[in-house]
C-alpha cells in the first residue's frame, strides 16, 4: 500500500472518530440558550437606576464572598 493511500485512510478513520465523538458530547452537554437581542434592549437604564442596579450587584458580590469566605473556613 502507497504512502499517500494510507494516509487517506489514516484521515478518513480520524474523521469518522470526530463525527462520533461530537454526537456523544452533543447528546450529554447542554448549551444555553441564546439570549434574543431584541428584547434585552426594550429598556435602558438612566444613570440613577445604573448607580442603583451597581450598588446591589457589589452589595450581592460582598454577600456571596462572605459566604464562600465563612464556608470554606468551616471545613
Amino acid at each position: 500500500m502507497s504512502k499517500t493511500c494510507a494516509k487517506i485512510i489514516v484521515l478518513v478513520n480520524l474523521g469518522w472518530l470526530t463525527l462520533g465523538l461530537s454526537g456523544c458530547a452533543s447528546n450529554v452537554v447542554e448549551f444555553p440558550a441564546i439570549t434574543d437581542v431584541a428584547t434585552t434592549m426594550k429598556k435602558v437604564l438612566s444613570p440613577e437606576e445604573q448607580e442603583q442596579t451597581i450598588k446591589e450587584m457589589a452589595l450581592e458580590q460582598s454577600i456571596h464572598r462572605q459566604t464562600a469566605i465563612t464556608d470554606i473556613e468551616r471545613r
